[in-house]
């Protein structure tokens, strides 16, 4: 459909139809966005926050709330 055709059936539209047309447009461009990744691109991609948290050195040992439940 050309661009034209749309414009002349948007204009058809009730104003709340046209709100709707407006947000499922708004929809598509993030979602081709998403699909090319520029997402990931402009957050940094993976390892981007390396270094910045520490865990504590007993991290991995068991809870002393839960000792009763440890065989």
């Amino acid at each position: 459909m050309q661009t034209i055709e749309l414009i002349k059936h948007y204009e058809k539209l009730p104003e709340t139809y046209k709100q709707e047309v407006s947000d499922f447009i708004e929809f598509l461009l993030s979602k081709t966005s998403y699909n090319n990744n520029s997402i990931i691109k402009s957050r940094g991609g993976l390892g981007m926050s390396k270094g910045q948290f520490n865990m504590s050195k007993d991290f991995d040992e068991p809870l002393i709330e839960f000792k009763e439940y440890i065989k």
